[in-house]
């Protein structure tokens, strides 16, 4: 009978590089998301981009309402009646606090090809220089309409260009409120002017239309596209734009001799300057704080502008801009005493009723 030999396995020296299999067994599942845990997450991103959506917004609304404001001030309470110098100034505080806010780290600035933000810089400067032209060749009725054409231009370039479509209820919803809009900003006195509206008026106007629209677009495509932040495109875009506007302010304001702006801290003939030019101009210190609070303002509205179009989308900023409108009437009303005629307020009725 033969015997069975039992040989008991070697004892084996545990290897540290090797664990032995058990303790592998031991081990614990790698960290896993659930579907709760993504979802809470998902929400949180919702809410914080909500968040600042709605700060960013408020932000534009207040800030280009007090610009508008403070032009005001600016063109009429001290007669600085030349309004793409106004936008040069703005151009030069937003590149001097595009510049400040770099070296406070508060932006962290990319290099990008001046093909890629070229666009948006033409855009710019175009959408100011028409506007005001169109402004001048044009009867405030046709100027106004023209104006409010600017977001069904933006809804059909964004469907032929972009194959965005938008629904029903908010196409009647923006027809209502361009409606308003243009019964609430034309007075009387403009449907009764009898200055000639020629071609020339009116092309000017539709490009100041199609040139604002594109500009709003490209804002928010550019941003997508660079791999940029609202700043960060602010920051690349504005040098472009104030040399552009640079160029063209002697065609549209007159600048005068620079002999005499030796005399703009009111120096002993002061008060015998103001001959209707740039360089002419009496620069008070009231005068030049206005110009001041104008130019910072709107350095404000152009980087909400750019970040808010970015977390929304052009066709929202520009739908909100009408409601821009509507609190600029009404402040209008509050703190300047302006007067509201029927119509007026038939088209703010009208334009209220669209936004509700």
């Amino acid at each position: 009978m033969s015997q069975c030999l039992f040989v008991r396995p070697a004892e084996q020296t545990p290897n540290p590089h090797h664990p032995p299999i058990h303790s592998l067994a031991q081990r614990p599942p790698p960290h896993t998301h659930t579907h709760s845990q993504m979802a809470t997450v998902e929400s949180d991103g919702r809410a914080n981009k909500l968040f600042l959506s709605a700060f960013w917004g408020t932000t534009n609304l207040a800030s280009v309402v007090g610009v508008v404001f403070a032009n005001k001030i600016v063109m009429t309470t001290f007669n600085f009646h030349f309004a793409t110098t106004l936008t040069w100034a703005h151009l030069v505080v937003t590149v001097v606090g595009m510049v400040i806010m770099s070296q406070a780290g508060l932006l962290k600035p990319k290099y990008v090809p001046l093909r890629g933000v070229l666009p948006v810089s033409i855009g710019f400067v175009s959408s100011v220089v028409l506007n005001n032209l169109s402004l001048q060749l044009n009867p405030v009725l046709i100027y106004q309409i023209l104006k409010t054409a600017v977001t069904p231009i933006l809804v059909a370039i964004e469907a032929v260009v972009y194959g965005k479509r938008i629904s029903c209820a908010s196409t009647v919803f923006i027809a209502v409120l361009c409606i308003g809009i243009t019964l609430a900003t034309v007075s009387g006195d403009s449907m009764r002017s009898t200055r000639d509206s020629p071609a020339l008026g009116i092309t000017v106007g539709i490009g100041s239309a199609v040139t604002s629209a594109l500009y709003q677009i490209w804002a928010g495509t550019k941003q997508r596209d660079l791999g940029l932040s609202g700043t960060q495109l602010v920051y690349a875009c504005a040098p472009t734009a104030l040399v552009i506007l640079t160029a063209l302010v002697p065609c549209f304001d007159p600048l005068g001799s620079p002999r005499t702006f030796w005399r703009v801290f009111g120096g002993p003939q002061a008060s015998e300057i103001g001959d209707g030019t740039v360089f002419g101009f009496t620069y008070t210190l009231p005068a030049m704080a206005a110009i001041l609070l104008s130019s910072v303002l709107g350095l404000l509205v152009t980087v909400s502008t750019m970040i808010w179009i970015g977390l929304t989308s052009s066709l929202t900023y520009n739908v909100v801009g009408h409601i821009k409108t509507v609190a600029i009437v009404l402040f209008g009303v509050l703190l300047f005493g302006d007067e509201v005629s029927g119509r007026c307020a038939a088209g703010l009725t009208i334009a209220m009723t669209g936004i509700a």
